[in-house]
């Protein structure tokens, strides 16, 4: 089930007459290329991006855009091959899929903006991949770079950034093909067989910019940004058959932490996300966020049967301030 997460903060420059704020938003769907055949191919985000600016000079959003997203939306192969392989196409606003072991992933695109006079204005995105540190060979899967080098990397890029307004910075994984040698594509909109491969976590910067021939006066970059990176903390355990099983604390707990460490920081809050780690309740090691390969996704083949079962998560909370 997807569900819609909104982070509020409060804005002092507000006052009691102010006209209430009222969100919109759109979704853009990758155009499948060869619906009915055995392997979907989609297209990439840079022809996406490039049909969604033509549509935005033609028809702008009646506000300015507010945040551009970019939606994993998971679907179970079996319903996949049933209900929309023949056809190609999805319902973007559909909240519910069913889920399994083998599964596509088609990453749409939606743009949330403030409900306003028409303002027309273009998008677009960069991605920031880590750098391969050590090969993969025949007994091992390579090395990345740690997510705190991605972040500055994009902290590098966004102070040089004028002319463009930088909307959100989004974590996204793609697939790592270490037996194929082939490269990281964060420009792919459509993942088979989720469940299978290593995933790489990468860093999405996302702005609009100025349409042709309109006015254009957009905030100048921040000059650094950093990420602060939230984890549930253990509170107790639980015994069990062969290890303890922790307990973390819920979301309100954590989010009363994330809010004392802002009043006493003072930084503004630029994103925020949520994500997920895979975690083993057998091992020992701490969850980290500094990790950006994945060696195993949500699903394993557990037992001597091979039953696919759920692989424990843990929930993390990002905040991208200045």
């Amino acid at each position: 089930m997807l569900c819609f997460r909104l982070w509020i903060y409060e804005n002092i420059n507000r006052t009691a007459t102010s006209e209430p704020i009222q969100l919109g938003y759109v979704d853009f769907v990758p155009q499948c290329l060869n619906p009915g055949e055995k392997h979907s191919i989609f297209e990439s985000l840079p022809v996406l991006y490039e049909r969604i600016n033509n549509i935005l000079l033609n028809r702008p959003l009646e506000g300015k855009i507010h945040t551009i997203d970019t939606v994993n939306i998971k679907i179970g192969k079996a319903f996949w091959k049933e209900n929309i392989q023949h056809v190609g196409q999805i319902n973007s606003r559909q909240s519910s899929w069913y889920d399994e072991y083998q599964t596509y992933t088609l990453k749409i695109t939606r743009l949330f903006y403030i409900c306003g006079a028409a303002f027309p204005e273009l998008i677009g995105s960069v991605d920031f991949l880590p750098e391969q540190t050590r090969e993969a060979g025949w007994f091992s899967y390579g090395k990345f770079a740690p997510f705190s080098e991605l972040m500055q990397q994009a902290s590098n890029w966004i102070k040089n950034s004028n002319g463009l307004h930088i909307k959100n910075i989004h974590t996204l994984d793609t697939l790592f093909q270490h037996s194929s040698g082939k490269a990281l594509d964060p420009q792919m909109t459509f993942d088979e067989r989720f469940e299978t491969g290593i995933r790489v976590l990468y860093l999405r910067v996302s702005y609009t910019t100025q349409a042709p021939n309109m006015p254009w006066n957009p905030p100048p970059p921040p000059p650094i940004i950093s990420c602060k990176t939230f984890v549930p903390v253990v509170g107790s355990t639980i015994d069990g058959c062969c290890y303890n099983m922790p307990i973390f604390e819920n979301m309100v707990e954590t989010v009363e932490r994330i809010i004392a460490w802002f009043n006493a920081s003072g930084a503004k809050v630029l994103h925020a996300e949520i994500g997920s780690v895979v975690r083993f309740p057998q091992l020992a090691e701490p969850v980290s966020p500094e990790n950006t390969m994945s060696l195993h996704s949500e699903w394993v083949l557990a037992g001597k049967n091979k039953v696919p079962t759920r692989h424990s998560l843990v929930y993390i909370i990002r905040y991208v301030s200045h």
